[in-house]
C-alpha cells in the first residue's frame, strides 16, 4: 500500500519534471492540505475546490491516458 505522503511527493516531483501539469499539482496540493479539516468541517465552503477543479483533473487524466496508450498492446 502506498501512503499519501509518498503519492504527494511523487506528484510534486512529476510536476517539477514537467510530467504533470502545474495546475493539477496545485489542485492536488490544495486538496491534500484541506483533507483533514474537510473531514470535520465539510460544510465550510472555503474548503471546496474552485469551479475549474473538475476540468483540470479531467484534462490531466486525458493527457495521462494518451501517454499510457502508446504502451498498450491493444491497437
Amino acid at each position: 500500500m502506498i501512503r499519501r505522503g509518498a503519492i504527494h511527493s511523487k506528484i510534486n516531483r512529476w510536476g517539477k519534471l514537467g510530467n504533470v501539469d502545474n495546475k493539477f499539482v496545485e489542485l492536488f496540493n490544495d486538496l491534500s492540505n484541506a483533507r483533514s479539516r474537510a473531514r470535520y468541517e465539510a460544510e465550510d465552503a472555503s474548503l471546496w475546490p474552485g469551479s475549474d477543479a473538475i476540468g483540470c483533473a479531467r484534462s490531466e487524466i486525458e493527457i495521462l491516458k494518451l501517454r499510457l496508450a502508446r504502451f498498450s498492446d491493444d491497437p
